[in-house]
């Protein structure tokens, strides 16, 4: 899988979720990458509910 679909794919979702917040919730959308130990991390966050998907295991499809 391109890692730019992907990159793209999370940050659409992130978006996706902040502009359903109320107005008066502040909407932020943080990205950390980090390449350790020769694996690419990838951290995003956003001011909505809390979510989490490890993805260590590789992905089912």
């Amino acid at each position: 899988m391109d890692l730019a679909a992907v990159l793209g794919n999370f940050l659409d979702n992130a978006i996706e979720a902040v502009l359903r917040l109320p107005d008066k919730i502040e909407k932020r959308i943080d990205i950390n990458l980090k390449f350790l130990e020769g694996k690419l991390l990838i951290k995003m966050r956003n001011t909505s509910k809390p979510f989490e998907i490890n993805f260590s295991k590789g992905i089912e499809i």
